[in-house]
């Protein structure tokens, strides 16, 4: 599938050249949303850019970006070395690559999310280009978005090899101002995220309904993160002690989620699978109970209830605890269940090997 995406794009941006350029070209399809932006919550969907924006980029805003650098950009969008949030627009992504244009600087992909786009929903690449500063890139930017919490993933040993060379450190614990950062997604994420994505959809057989639950699971998740940074702006200046209650919460529920699929993925289908239900019925409890707290401290905090406002995180510290308890004793149940069964078969061939005696 990788090549037949690379090949694919190659070719019709070779026949899109070879006619001048040309502004009436359909949307060129780059590739499918690949792993590595799945993972931080892009939906998956085709890849497209327009030809007219893709004209203005090569032959005017940055010609540095040749046919030949193009060719590169679905490996490299699979392997990408950061992604950061928008800093205006909550439906763009912006992915920075290890992929160098022709005067050797790092480029950057912004993304819009989810739009009509050849008579089908895409995330629609809006621009590609580099970030430079006479002549290097600037460094100053990609700090900036990392000090402003923007940071959705990065590659630990590209981006630290990146940012050493503007004498800068990279240890992941200290970004995104310092409570979220186990928000921020690497490299050995990723490699968990294309197993579990592999062992699913080689395990359904063709069934839809399981990779749906999948795509679910990992939009919920990314809506509980959001929801905890709401809370973190809202009440952490006010509330530190309340605030960091519910984080500390929140961290033990995704750990013990991450635990019971690590274990799917070393059980048995059969096993791996109500691992994999367990963790889906979690998510979406977890997801209801916390969605509407933003709102409610907000419509405290006008109020000035402040001990109402404090009610509704320790509401939302209690919740992540009992869920992190239910998917506990739910892994121990699947696994009990399981050697209870094993004990049982090997009862009933140690009967059958007696009586043959």
């Amino acid at each position: 599938m990788r090549k037949l995406d690379d090949d694919a794009f190659a070719e019709e941006l070779e026949a899109w050249v070879n006619n001048g350029y040309s502004y009436g070209h359909p949307p060129i399809r780059v590739m499918q949303t690949p792993f590595s932006l799945q993972l931080i919550g892009m939906k998956d969907l085709p890849i497209y850019i327009d030809p007219s924006k893709l004209s203005k980029i090569m032959l005017v805003d940055h010609p540095e970006i040749t046919l030949e650098v193009l060719k590169q950009l679905p490996q490299s969008l699979r392997n990408p070395m950061m992604i950061f949030r928008s800093k205006t627009q909550s439906d763009r992504i912006v992915a920075s690559l290890s992929l160098k244009d022709t005067s050797g600087i790092e480029i950057l992909v912004p993304f819009v999310l989810d739009q009509p786009k050849a008579w089908k929903q895409a995330n629609v690449i809006t621009s590609i280009y580099a970030k430079e500063d006479h002549g290097h890139p600037r460094y100053k930017w990609y700090i900036d978005c990392i000090n402003a919490g923007l940071l959705l993933y990065a590659h630990r040993e590209k981006a630290a090899q990146f940012l050493t060379s503007a004498g800068v450190q990279f240890p992941m614990e200290e970004q995104t101002n310092g409570f979220l950062t186990y928000r921020i997604k690497d490299e050995n994420d990723l490699v968990k995220y294309k197993k579990e994505k592999e062992r699913l959809i080689s395990s359904v057989q063709g069934s839809d309904e399981e990779l749906w639950r999948e795509k679910d699971y990992h939009e919920q998740l990314s809506e509980i993160h959001g929801r905890i940074e709401e809370l973190g702006r809202e009440t952490r200046s006010q509330f530190p002690e309340e605030f960091v209650r519910c984080l500390s919460a929140s961290e033990e529920f995704f750990a013990a989620l991450d635990d019971l699929r690590d274990e799917a993925a070393t059980q048995a289908h059969d096993i791996g699978d109500q691992m994999l239900a367990a963790s889906h019925t979690a998510a979406e409890e977890m997801y209801y109970s916390i969605k509407l707290a933003p709102t409610k401290v907000r419509a405290h905090l006008d109020r000035c209830a402040h001990d109402v406002v404090r009610d509704v995180l320790s509401a939302v510290a209690d919740s992540f605890a009992y869920h992190t308890m239910a998917v506990e004793h739910r892994r121990a149940e699947i696994l009990k269940a399981e050697d209870h069964t094993k004990d049982a078969v090997q009862e009933t061939k140690e009967q059958r090997e007696e009586k043959t005696r």
